[in-house]
């Protein structure tokens, strides 16, 4: 969890898909492991509960998810915090979330009613390491929402949008991400992972920021790196003493 997750709870590779896998993923280890007598250090549980902390506040109006590079905009995320939820049953959020049946086989059974299990949260949140705000008018169905991106993006499902917003008006999406594309190495794919398809601005004449998802980069960090749990574990070799690139 130190190694892929950021100080403020947000995964180093700044994508909702990969942060919602180790959110259900680990957060099962970590429950599982203290059902059967485990000692994990308190560290890794407040990591956990920051990462919950992190999507809970990019929630929108309309039950979707503000997206982040590589990321679908309807993932589940009621999964991943209903997990955290039977690992710390005092956890609460900002919209109703009820177990799983993920959640309830691996708590053994527990269960909440979720239309309960809400918190007050607040309206403004900063995750300065990683390069997110978000500012919104409430939490009901008709509020509305906006969230700056301006973050690293060093991986290779990371786009280039620094500086990006994303804007949520009455409960409606009217400036999204671009989300998503087939992995290739097609025009379509290097155009939804570069600046010009986000919301953000550039100089008058310069040139885009190119996108890094193209095929050729993720086979070379098949090469150089090593895959540990679904997320990047980098592990120079003497011919590559390059740093992890989501970190």
């Amino acid at each position: 969890l130190e190694r892929i997750v950021l100080a403020d709870g947000c995964h180093c590779s700044r994508t909702m898909s990969r942060q919602l896998e180790a959110i259900e993923r680990l957060g099962r280890c970590y429950l599982l492991g203290l059902r059967n007598g485990a000692r994990w250090g308190s560290e890794s549980g407040r990591i956990l509960r920051r990462m919950g902390d992190m999507v809970d506040a990019l929630v929108t109006p309309d039950g979707g998810l503000a997206g982040l590079a590589d990321s679908d905009r309807y993932a589940d995320w009621r999964g991943p915090l209903s997990m955290l939820k039977s690992t710390f049953p005092d956890t609460l959020f900002s919209l109703p979330t009820g177990p799983t049946t993920a959640s309830l086989w691996s708590s053994d059974g527990y269960s909440w009613n979720g239309r309960v299990a809400i918190g007050e949260k607040p309206s403004t949140v900063l995750l300065a390491q990683g390069g997110l705000a978000v500012v919104r008018s409430g939490f009901s169905s008709e509020a509305s929402m906006l969230v700056l991106e301006n973050g690293i993006n060093g991986d290779p499902a990371s786009h280039r949008g620094n500086l990006a917003v994303q804007y949520e008006a009455f409960g409606q999406p009217i400036l999204v991400d671009p989300g998503q594309w087939v992995y290739g190495e097609d025009e379509d794919r290097f155009w939804v992972t570069s600046s010009y398809a986000h919301n953000t601005v550039l100089p008058e004449g310069a040139p885009p920021l190119q996108g890094n998802g193209d095929a050729r980069r993720w086979k070379q960090f098949f090469i150089r790196g090593t895959l540990v749990w679904g997320q990047w574990s980098w592990r120079p070799t003497k011919r590559s003493a390059r740093s992890p690139a989501c970190c």
